[in-house]
């Protein structure tokens, strides 16, 4: 049987959700048009490319990522920020999927 996975966009993701899990194959970064400076990190998934935003905890985590590895990012949660009106610290939990024999 063959399984199709589109290779076209497949949206954005957005780290709204504690336990938003993505898995799928690590493509690399690319530069983000909205934010200057910024980078997104591209996942190939079951729904096509899928791009999100890259936190520093994140791009800290995928650095030295090799691209085509399987991979599995889940967002665990925010910390309070530390001052009024910034954001906290997002955490993640990144895992590389390797199959074993």
């Amino acid at each position: 049987m063959i399984k199709r996975i589109p290779l076209h966009d497949g949206g954005f993701v957005s780290w709204d959700e504690k336990g938003k899990t993505i898995v799928g194959v690590f493509v690399g970064f690319k530069p983000s048009a909205q934010y200057p400076g910024k980078q997104l990190a591209i996942v190939q998934t079951d729904k096509g490319k899928e791009a999100m935003a890259v936190p520093s905890t994140l791009e800290n985590a995928l650095q030295g990522v090799t691209t085509g590895t399987m991979i599995e990012i889940r967002y665990v949660g925010e910390d309070p920020p530390k001052k009024k009106g910034q954001s906290g610290l997002k955490r993640f939990e990144v895992n590389a999927l390797i199959e074993e024999d």
